[in-house]
This record gives C-alpha cells, structure tokens and sequence, in this order.
C-alpha cells in the first residue's frame, strides 16, 4: 500500500532528480507492472512542473532490481522486408 507520506517523499526525490529538465524536453519513466501507477503519476506531475511532457512506459519485472531490460527494439513503423 502506498501512503501518502511516500508520495510526498517520491515527489521530493523527483524535484530534486529533475533540476537538469528543461522546459520542452520529454522525460521517460519507466516502472514496472509490480510498481504502483501512483509512483509514476507523482513523477509525470514533478516533469509537467518543469514544463517538460513525462512519457510513462510500463514493463514486466526484471529478474533483479535495478537490471536493464533487453534492448531487442522493434520498429513497428518500419516495412517487413
């Protein structure tokens, strides 16, 4: 369950984390499917604050924390040859 008092403190870390943000930059925020959409709004509202767009990206859980997911991309605007 995520409290209130947690919000305030994820909305403080962002504050903090985004002093670089410019205005007119996008921000990627990327969360897993355990984590509360809750985080991530509180993160998206900090990057608007900065007038910046926040893009919220939601992904399976990696088998450790902090692990980077495969970077496989696929173009689905690309032709299939």
């Amino acid at each position: 369950m995520v409290t209130s008092g947690m919000m305030l403190k994820v909305h403080e870390c962002w504050s903090d984390t985004l002093t670089d943000v410019k205005p007119g930059e996008q921000v990627l925020i990327v969360l897993d499917t355990a984590t509360s959409q809750r985080i991530a709004e509180m993160a998206a509202q900090a990057v608007r604050e900065r007038q910046a767009t926040p893009v919220i990206a939601v992904i399976d859980p990696l088998p450790l924390p902090n692990a980077e997911p495969q970077r496989r991309w696929r173009r689905p605007w690309a032709r299939q040859m």
